[in-house]
């Protein structure tokens, strides 16, 4: 299944705060979060790791790129109560 039919079997309510969070200092560039994102929410900009802007619209809560951070620079919390995801079917 596709990333952009999968985001449609889901209800999201865009949380206003962040939840996921990069450190700058400890990312090694390895590009782990980047290949295990089922959203394509990390991208290379000027040679460094970084999130989309857009990420908390677009996100599908699984954590994958919290959990394949070895160098742990990624921090992972999940939105807020009534925000974020709520599954429609399934």
């Amino acid at each position: 299944m596709r990333t952009t039919e999968l985001i449609k079997l889901v209800n999201k309510v865009v949380p206003e705060r962040d939840f996921i969070f990069l450190d700058a200092e400890k990312c090694d560039n390895c590009h782990a979060c980047i290949f295990v994102c089922p959203s394509c929410l990390w991208e290379m900009k000027a040679g460094k790791v970084a999130i989309k802007k857009d990420y908390k619209a677009l996100c599908l809560e699984c954590g994958a790129c919290y959990q394949a951070c070895l160098p742990d620079a990624i921090r992972f919390d999940f939105p807020p109560a009534g925000s974020g995801i709520a599954v429609k079917y399934g």
